[in-house]
């Protein structure tokens, strides 16, 4: 087995997330930078060898736009993780940033995010 590391960045989403009414109506835009620790067998140059980050880019944004109503990134974050590492099983290690540009705060132009990280249960 081989261990390596996939890094996804700047990943664009929409999904129903946040505290107020509004942002749950509208949704709004999120952008993740996946670190995705995987241990495959890499014995030949094939896709199958190996995570393939196509379906897993596709699986995050099959996530973001079935979540349903979610009024934490915190929230939103775990739900992904344990999702990625249920549906692939050479995903060892899943860390994660999500980063929303809207944030309904007064006065505020910045933007807002939370990173974690979740592993694979032995």
């Amino acid at each position: 087995m081989v261990k390596f590391v996939i890094d996804i960045r700047q990943l664009r989403v929409h999904a129903a997330i946040g505290a107020q009414t509004e942002e749950q109506i509208l949704g709004q835009s999120l952008q993740l930078d996946l670190r995705l620790d995987v241990e495959a067998p890499l014995r030949a140059d094939q896709v199958n060898q190996t995570l393939d980050y196509a379906r897993v880019i596709e699986k995050v944004r099959d996530f973001a736009a079935h979540a349903g109503q979610i009024k934490l990134i915190e929230t939103f974050a775990q739900r992904l993780a344990t999702c990625l590492l249920a549906e692939f099983s050479e995903l060892q290690r899943v860390a994660l940033t999500v980063e929303k540009s809207f944030v309904p705060v007064r006065d505020f132009t910045g933007r807002v995010s939370v990173s974690m990280e979740q592993t694979r249960e032995s």
